[in-house]
C-alpha cells in the first residue's frame, strides 16, 4: 500500500473528508478528482494525504506509518495505518480544531480498536473453517451518519424503556473481507464506556451483515452457544453446590429454540417479599440466621471462582433455607468492552442501591463488588426497609452513592453489626472484608445468641430486641414507607457517565433525604418537612415527607426540564 493512502478513518470522529464518500464502492471509477484537487483513494473512496506538514502547524508529527495486522485482499501485504501527521492532515481538511500534542495518543487509540475489531471479525470467521489461506480485507467504509438498523432498535427502545440506557454509537464502520472469493460484509458499531483512569474506553459491537441466509445462521449460533454457555456454567455452579437455588435440568424447545431451566421452589418467596410481610416480627437470632446462609452461600459462589454481580434482596430465596438466585444468569449476555488499557469490562446491570460504586463508574465487577451489595443486604434485613425507597433510583442517586452516601445507619441497629455493615460498603474495595470473614463473624453471632453466650456482642443483640428501639418510634411499630414511584427494585441496564471517584462519608443516624442536582444537596433536619424536587423528562415529581407521619403524598407537576443534561 502506498504512503499516500489513508487505511480507514478514527472510531473515535466523523470519517475524515466524509463529503468526499459516495455510496458506490470501489468497484466504480476511482480516477474522479476531489474538488480539492486530490484523487480518492479505490479502498474507502477517501482523499489521498500528504506526508507535508500543513500551514500554521507548531509541532513535528512523526511521518513513519505501522503496519496493522489486518491483511489485505489483495497480494500478501498487510494494511498500514495513517501516520501521525497524515491522521493531523485528515482533521485539518476536515476542520477539526485538534490539539497537535493529542495526535499521536488518538493515533494509537485508532489502530488499537481496528486490530480489535479485526480479532472480533475473526473469532466469528473461525467459525467457517475454510481451506483457503483465511479472510483478508477487502475495503471499508465509515457511515457515522447511517446508524445500524440494530443500533436505531436500541434507542427506540431505550425511548421506550428508558430504564434500558443505551448510548448511542459514536461511529459505526462496514467492513467488506474476502472469504475465499466470496464478498462477505461486517457492520461495526463503536460505543464509548466510562474511562478506566486515565485510559479512554470502549465496546464494539462487531457481527456479520444480515445480508445473507449464511450470516443470519452464525448470528444466531453465536446467541445460543453464549446463552446455553451460561446456563452451562449456573449449573456447574448448582452441582458444585454453590449456595445458589438448586438446578434440576436445562432443556430447549426444538422449534422455538427456547431455554428452560428446572429450578427447586422457594415457598417463602424472595427475601425482599419475606421483610415486607413480616415488618417488624423478626428477632435478632432469626435474621442472623437468614444472613449466616446467605453469607455461607455467597463464600461458596466466590471459591467455585464466580462472582454474581447482581446480588440482592430479590435475588435471595426463602424455604427452609436462604439460597442465591440467578447466579449471573439473569442480565443480558455481556459485552465485550475494549479498553486502551486492554482489560474488558462489562455493561452495568443490576439494581441502583446495590451497586457498588467503583461499578457505577464501569469498572469490573468482583469479589468485593459482591461483598458491598452484601453490606446493602445487611441494613435491609436490620431495618426490613428497601435500601433508598424514598427517593428516585436515578443519576443524582448514583452520584451520591460515589460521594459517600448509604443507607442510614439507625441506632438501634447493634453497634458489632453496624461496624460489619459499613466495612462491608466502604468505598474502597480493598477496605472491604472478604466473604469468608463475614461468614465467620456472622456464624459466631449467630450461634452464641442462640445459645445465648454471656458477651458483650451478644448482649448487643439481646438488647436490641428486648427493649423500646429507638423509644420514640421502634422497629417493631413504625409503618412502612411508601416507596418512591421512580425507585426501581428489579435488575436492568443502567448508564451513568462522568461519575466522581468514590469516597466515604460521615454516616448519621436519624431520617434524612439527600438529592444531588445543580443547585447543590438539599438537606436539612430542623424542619419539619423537607420538600425535594426531582425531574424527569417531562413529570416532576414534588415529595413532602411530614417527620411526625412518615408518609409520603406525592402529585405530579407540569414540567418540561430534563433530568440530566444530554
Amino acid at each position: 500500500m502506498s504512503t499516500s493512502n489513508i487505511p480507514s478513518g478514527c472510531p473515535m470522529h466523523e470519517k475524515i473528508a466524509q463529503s468526499f464518500q459516495s455510496e458506490t464502492s470501489s468497484h466504480n471509477d476511482t480516477s474522479k478528482e476531489t474538488s480539492c484537487g486530490g484523487s480518492l483513494s479505490p479502498d474507502n473512496l477517501m482523499p489521498q494525504l500528504s506526508q507535508e506538514p500543513v500551514s500554521g502547524q507548531q509541532i513535528h508529527l512523526p511521518t513513519n506509518r505501522i503496519v496493522s495486522s489486518i491483511p489485505k485482499a489483495k497480494g500478501s501485504e498487510y494494511w498500514e495505518y495513517p501516520s501521525p501527521q497524515q491522521f493531523y492532515s485528515a482533521l485539518v481538511r476536515k476542520g477539526w480544531e485538534t490539539p497537535e500534542e493529542s495526535i499521536e495518543m488518538m493515533v494509537s487509540i485508532h489502530n488499537f480498536l481496528n486490530d480489535r475489531a479485526w480479532n472480533e471479525i475473526l473469532k466469528w470467521e473461525n467459525m467457517k473453517k475454510c481451506n483457503c489461506d483465511g479472510p483478508k480485507l477487502l475495503r471499508f467504509k465509515g457511515r457515522p451518519q447511517e446508524p445500524s438498523p440494530k443500533a436505531r432498535m436500541l434507542q427506540w427502545a431505550s425511548k421506550l424503556f428508558p430504564s434500558i440506557g443505551t448510548p448511542p454509537p459514536f461511529d459505526r464502520h462496514d467492513w467488506t473481507i474476502d472469504r475465499c472469493g466470496r464478498e462477505v460484509r461486517y457492520v461495526i458499531d463503536y460505543y464509548s464506556a466510562p474511562d478506566e483512569g486515565d485510559n479512554p474506553v470502549f465496546f464494539l459491537d462487531v457481527r456479520p451483515a444480515l445480508d445473507s441466509i449464511d450470516s443470519v445462521v452464525d448470528r444466531i449460533k453465536v446467541a445460543t452457544k453464549e446463552t446455553f454457555a451460561q446456563l452451562r456454567e449456573r449449573a456447574k455452579a448448582a452441582r458444585q453446590g454453590t449456595g445458589d437455588d438448586r438446578c434440576y435440568g436445562i432443556s430447549q424447545d426444538p422449534t422455538t429454540k427456547n431455554f428452560i431451566i428446572v429450578l427447586y421452589h422457594a415457598h417463602h418467596g424472595s427475601l425482599k417479599t419475606y421483610l415486607g410481610q413480616h415488618y417488624g416480627e423478626l428477632d435478632w437470632t432469626y435474621k442472623l440466621g437468614i444472613l449466616n446462609q446467605v453469607a455461607e452461600g455467597l463464600k461458596k459462589i466466590h471459591q467455585a471462582g464466580f462472582v454474581h454481580r447482581d446480588f440482592h434482596s430479590g435475588n435471595i430465596l426463602l424455604s427452609n433455607y436462604a439460597e442465591i438466585a440467578d447466579l449471573g444468569f439473569t442480565g443480558p449476555v455481556s459485552k465485550k468492552v475494549i479498553s486502551t488499557s486492554t482489560t474488558s469490562k462489562h455493561v452495568v446491570y443490576g439494581v441502583l442501591p446495590y451497586i457498588s460504586p467503583e461499578v457505577l463508574r464501569g469498572i469490573k465487577y468482583d469479589y468485593a463488588a459482591d461483598v458491598y451489595s452484601f453490606g446493602i443486604v445487611m441494613w435491609e434485613i436490620a431495618t426490613c426497609l428497601p435500601p433508598f425507597n424514598d427517593r428516585a433510583h436515578d443519576t443524582y442517586l448514583a452520584l451520591d452513592i460515589c460521594l459517600g452516601l448509604r443507607p442510614n445507619v439507625e441506632d438501634y441497629i447493634p453497634e458489632p453489626f453496624a461496624k460489619l455493615m459499613t466495612r462491608c460498603w466502604d468505598a474502597k474495595p480493598s477496605a472491604r472484608p472478604c466473604v469468608h470473614e463475614i461468614y465467620q463473624i456472622l456464624h459466631k453471632w449467630y450461634w452464641n445468641l442462640k445459645d445465648g453466650d454471656d458477651n458483650v456482642v451478644t448482649k448487643s443483640f439481646i438488647n436490641a430486641d428486648s427493649i423500646d428501639l429507638q423509644s420514640s418510634t421502634p422497629a417493631s411499630s413504625r409503618p412502612v414507607t411508601q416507596t418512591h414511584p421512580l425507585a426501581v427494585y428489579t435488575s436492568r441496564l443502567l448508564n451513568f457517565h462522568d461519575l466522581p471517584e468514590p469516597i466515604n462519608a460521615l454516616q448519621t443516624s436519624g431520617r434524612r433525604i439527600q438529592i444531588t442536582n445543580s443547585l447543590g444537596i438539599i438537606s436539612n433536619d430542623s424542619l419539619e418537612e423537607y420538600r425535594t424536587r426531582q425531574l424527569d423528562d417531562e413529570l416532576s415529581f414534588v415529595t413532602f415527607v411530614p417527620e411526625q407521619e412518615e408518609k409520603y403524598v406525592s402529585r405530579q407537576v407540569d414540567a418540561v426540564l430534563p433530568w440530566d443534561d444530554k
